[in-house]
């Protein structure tokens, strides 16, 4: 029967997810199922969704305020994907998580390697000096602990782990609060390099031209040599906060400053670099006051910009446009989370953009088919062979309020374990059963 019922919720879910779509996109584009999860264990204000990742058949979400041993320790939970369904298989914590430390408050997974930062974490008996948890998975499919980083020069208040980013055998991790020769909050990043199965930190990097309170590191990405680390509350030509995104290389072990982007038509308080993604030689950049993401290109060694991404119901309502976005080869995920939908304030929204013929343009906006006011769907998103995923971190659960919820979406030719497409007669099918 709980199978039976949970099978029946999922061809609901489907059939009310395709009218979540906009109009243009609905038409053009095929049914995308949807499967909502949300922790077994949870409980009101864990903010489930907060933070994610997804890569193939695995998916982590960040619960950043849950209570474990203590208020606000936070918790991360794994997903796995077979037969087209998912099912949590495991929940992380820190082993020695204290009170405050908001684990799981931005997560980065590659291959068999995850990191989850603990903003919040002291270091030294410095509050909120930050530090990542690297967790490893075993050929049993387990994950465990392996290590814990924190910077070499950490300080009180760094936020250390505020944005994490993993290729390979680096780590990128961002503290966009830390202070450099004196500017408070100017930012930095931290690069961290795997040898020998130990991670050790091999640069700091900060922006030549940086100021205070530009909060560099808010954001960052790295593929291979490239990394993009965003500064969002960075001044530009006399224009607070505009933003800006810095582009590093590495060559011989050397990180360096290769590019200073922003984007064309910048304005006063946009947020450029609040959200970077990499993917190849394509980038996207987030400017989610302005409400739109930037798409460059890489060619000859620099980024230049190709495109300007908006959402299909701009300028009217697509509020943080590019709060977070995430990229992977011809595809493209971008978070609104304040969007208000059907006349439910801040419900929020996704928008799924594929490239075709050079160009980019979006084929479906995503919203919970079961979304309600206040809910921020959206505020962290994550696409990964063909499978998107938007956290709504203030959804409610059952009685608990902001507990949190996130939406899994997949083509609709996805086989569900019951042998369903998730097409709207085998919704119609299972619904008669049910009577």
């Amino acid at each position: 029967m709980r199978t039976a019922a949970r099978t029946l919720s999922a061809a609901f879910n489907t059939v009310l997810a395709l009218t979540a779509l906009s109009a243009p996109a609905a038409e053009a584009a095929e049914a995308w199922a949807e499967q909502k999860v949300s922790a077994a264990d949870g409980s009101p204000g864990d903010n489930f969704g907060c933070s994610l990742a997804i890569s193939g058949d695995t998916a982590v979400i960040g619960a950043y305020v849950a209570t474990v041993d203590h208020p606000a320790q936070g918790a991360v939970y794994v997903y796995t994907r077979a037969d087209g369904a998912w099912t949590p298989t495991q929940k992380l914590v820190a082993a020695d998580g204290a009170e405050l430390d908001q684990f799981g408050e931005a997560i980065a997974l590659d291959g068999d390697t995850l990191l989850i930062s603990a903003n919040g974490a002291h270091v030294g008996g410095g509050r909120f000096a930050g530090a990542v948890y690297v967790f490893t998975r075993g050929g049993d499919g387990v994950w465990s602990e392996t290590q814990k980083l924190t910077a070499g020069d950490a300080a009180e208040y760094d936020n250390f782990g505020w944005s994490v980013a993993l290729s390979g055998t680096t780590a990128l991790i961002g503290a966009p609060y830390a202070d450099v020769a004196g500017r408070s909050d100017q930012g930095a990043a931290y690069v961290f390099s795997l040898a020998g199965g130990n991670w050790s930190e091999v640069a700091k990097l900060a922006a030549t031209d940086g100021a205070a309170d530009e909060h560099f590191g808010r954001a960052v990405a790295i593929e291979g040599q490239a990394a993009l680390i965003g500064a969002a509350d960075a001044t530009v030509d006399g224009n607070a906060a505009q933003g800006a995104t810095y582009a590093f290389d590495e060559s011989g072990g050397v990180w360096h400053e290769s590019q200073k982007l922003a984007g064309s038509g910048g304005a006063a308080f946009d947020g450029y670099g609040q959200a970077v993604a990499i993917s190849g030689d394509a980038a996207l950049i987030g400017a989610p006051l302005k409400e739109v993401a930037y798409v460059l290109v890489r060619a000859d060694g620099l980024w230049q910009e190709r495109q300007l991404l908006a959402g299909s119901d701009a300028p009217d309502n697509t509020r943080y446009f590019g709060y977070a976005l995430d990229l992977e080869g011809a595809q493209a995920i971008v978070g609104a989370f304040d969007v208000d939908v059907d006349g439910r304030q801040y419900q929020g929204a996704a928008y799924v953009f594929d490239l075709d013929g050079g160009a980019w343009a979006e084929t479906r906006r995503l919203v919970a088919s079961d979304g309600a006011a206040h809910e921020n769907f959206g505020l962290a998103v994550g696409i990964s062979s063909g499978v998107a995923l938007a956290g709504a971190y203030h959804a409610g659960v059952g009685a608990h309020a902001e507990q949190g919820a996130a939406y899994f979406y997949a083509a609709g030719d996805a086989i569900f374990a019951d042998g369903f497409d998730g097409s709207l007669r085998d919704a119609r099918s299972l619904a008669q059963r049910a009577r």
